[in-house]
């Protein structure tokens, strides 16, 4: 199961990059994968650059966007599935005609 770094991972993660330790360094101490912590560092706005409290606040706005598109998503399905309701039951009087 993924789950999200937390701030305290965030703010390992900028002070080990300002120690000069490697991707794969950090990943290590923080057990993480690989992976996750280049995309961490990407989102933080670098290797140079990286800023936890700005990566916080990316990730923030990711989960916030996410739920509600997860609501809209639904909506969507609950109206694609009453459209198909309804033509399977045009279909059946159809048949029924015939």
């Amino acid at each position: 199961m993924y789950t999200w770094l937390t701030i305290d991972d965030r703010k390992e993660i900028q002070y080990l990059l300002s120690k000069g330790n490697s991707l794969a360094e950090i990943a290590r101490v923080l057990n993480k994968n690989y992976a996750t912590i280049h995309r961490e560092i990407s989102f933080g706005g670098g290797r140079k650059d990286y800023d936890y409290k700005h990566s916080e606040a990316v990730r923030q706005r990711i989960r916030k966007d996410s739920h509600a598109n997860k609501g809209q998503a639904f909506n969507k399905l609950q109206v694609q599935i009453d459209d198909l309701r309804e033509e399977i039951e045009k279909l059946k009087k159809e048949t029924k005609k015939i």
